[in-house]
């Protein structure tokens, strides 16, 4: 979401989400799993 705050300046909020997993393939779990979510919060400025 994005809102003009005036001719050249911009604020966007958005939500982000990255999940990565890993497993090699064995009995033993050695691989890496992980989940990340959150807010993010944006400013452009146009010159």
């Amino acid at each position: 979401m994005g809102y003009a705050l005036g001719n050249n300046t911009d604020l966007n909020v958005s939500w982000r989400y990255l999940g990565l997993a890993y497993n090699n393939g064995s009995n033993r779990d050695t691989g890496f799993n992980t989940n990340m979510n959150g807010v993010e919060l944006g400013l452009k400025l146009f010159f």
